[in-house]
């Protein structure tokens, strides 16, 4: 989990995401940690940069160029912070079998469709966002 937030965290405070802003990246496990911490990240960032460490960076903003997908125990308390922070067109759903069991997956997918606040939103995190996101990507 730590080594995911750290990696997406070096991407947004290193320039990378303006200095490659087509590349389309898929966080998984719903950003890790990264969602939790976000107005903490931003902080430090520009605290460091008055120290003249690196520059101040809207982490929030950052966000919102990555895509995030839903394998591994996030639902319901990590869909509803991701929520909060990327539009629903960004969230994809992953099961992230094989280490997640079939039986398992099956009774994610019925949770999520069980919460009556994401009946629309469902269709895009099932098969629209990702036909959406693959199909921009064919050349």
């Amino acid at each position: 989990m730590a080594d995911t937030t750290r990696a997406v965290v070096n991407l947004i405070t290193s320039g990378t995401l303006e200095k490659y802003p087509n590349v389309k990246i898929i966080v998984p496990h719903c950003g890790s940690f990264l969602p939790n911490i976000v107005d903490r990240l931003t902080g430090i960032t520009q605290v460091l940069a008055k120290q003249g460490i690196g520059e101040a960076v809207d982490v929030k903003t950052s966000m919102q160029s990555f895509y995030f997908d839903l394998a591994g125990d996030i639902y319901p308390a990590g869909l509803q912070i991701l929520r909060t922070l990327v539009d629903d067109d960004h969230i994809l759903f992953g099961g992230d079998f094989p280490y997640t069991s079939v039986l398992q997956i099956e009774q994610k997918i019925h949770a999520l469709e069980e919460d009556l606040s994401l009946q629309e939103a469902l269709p895009k995190y099932m098969y629209q966002n990702a036909e959406c996101l693959f199909q921009s990507n064919k050349r």
